[in-house]
């Protein structure tokens, strides 16, 4: 229902929050704990909005899927 989409959109909005984050951490001089703590912020918005999306039964899109799994490999 109308709920549902409102949290979608929140977890949408959260990702790109995150996202911007991480490419203010990644400018000069840049700071590598700052970096790994908004990367990891980055990559639990991105798993929240997959789940999300996954109990709303909708796709997950490509980019996202990839993107999760990058960023899993580059925290490991």
């Amino acid at each position: 229902g109308t709920q549902d989409w409102r949290n979608l959109t929140a977890f949408r909005d959260t990702m790109n929050l995150t996202r911007e984050a991480v490419q203010v951490a990644r400018r000069p001089p840049a700071d590598s704990a700052q970096l790994r703590t908004a990367r990891v912020a980055h990559l639990v918005a991105m798993s929240q909005y997959e789940q999300a999306l996954t109990n709303s039964r909708l796709p997950i899109p490509q980019g996202l899927h990839q993107q999760v799994r990058l960023l899993r490999r580059l925290l490991a």
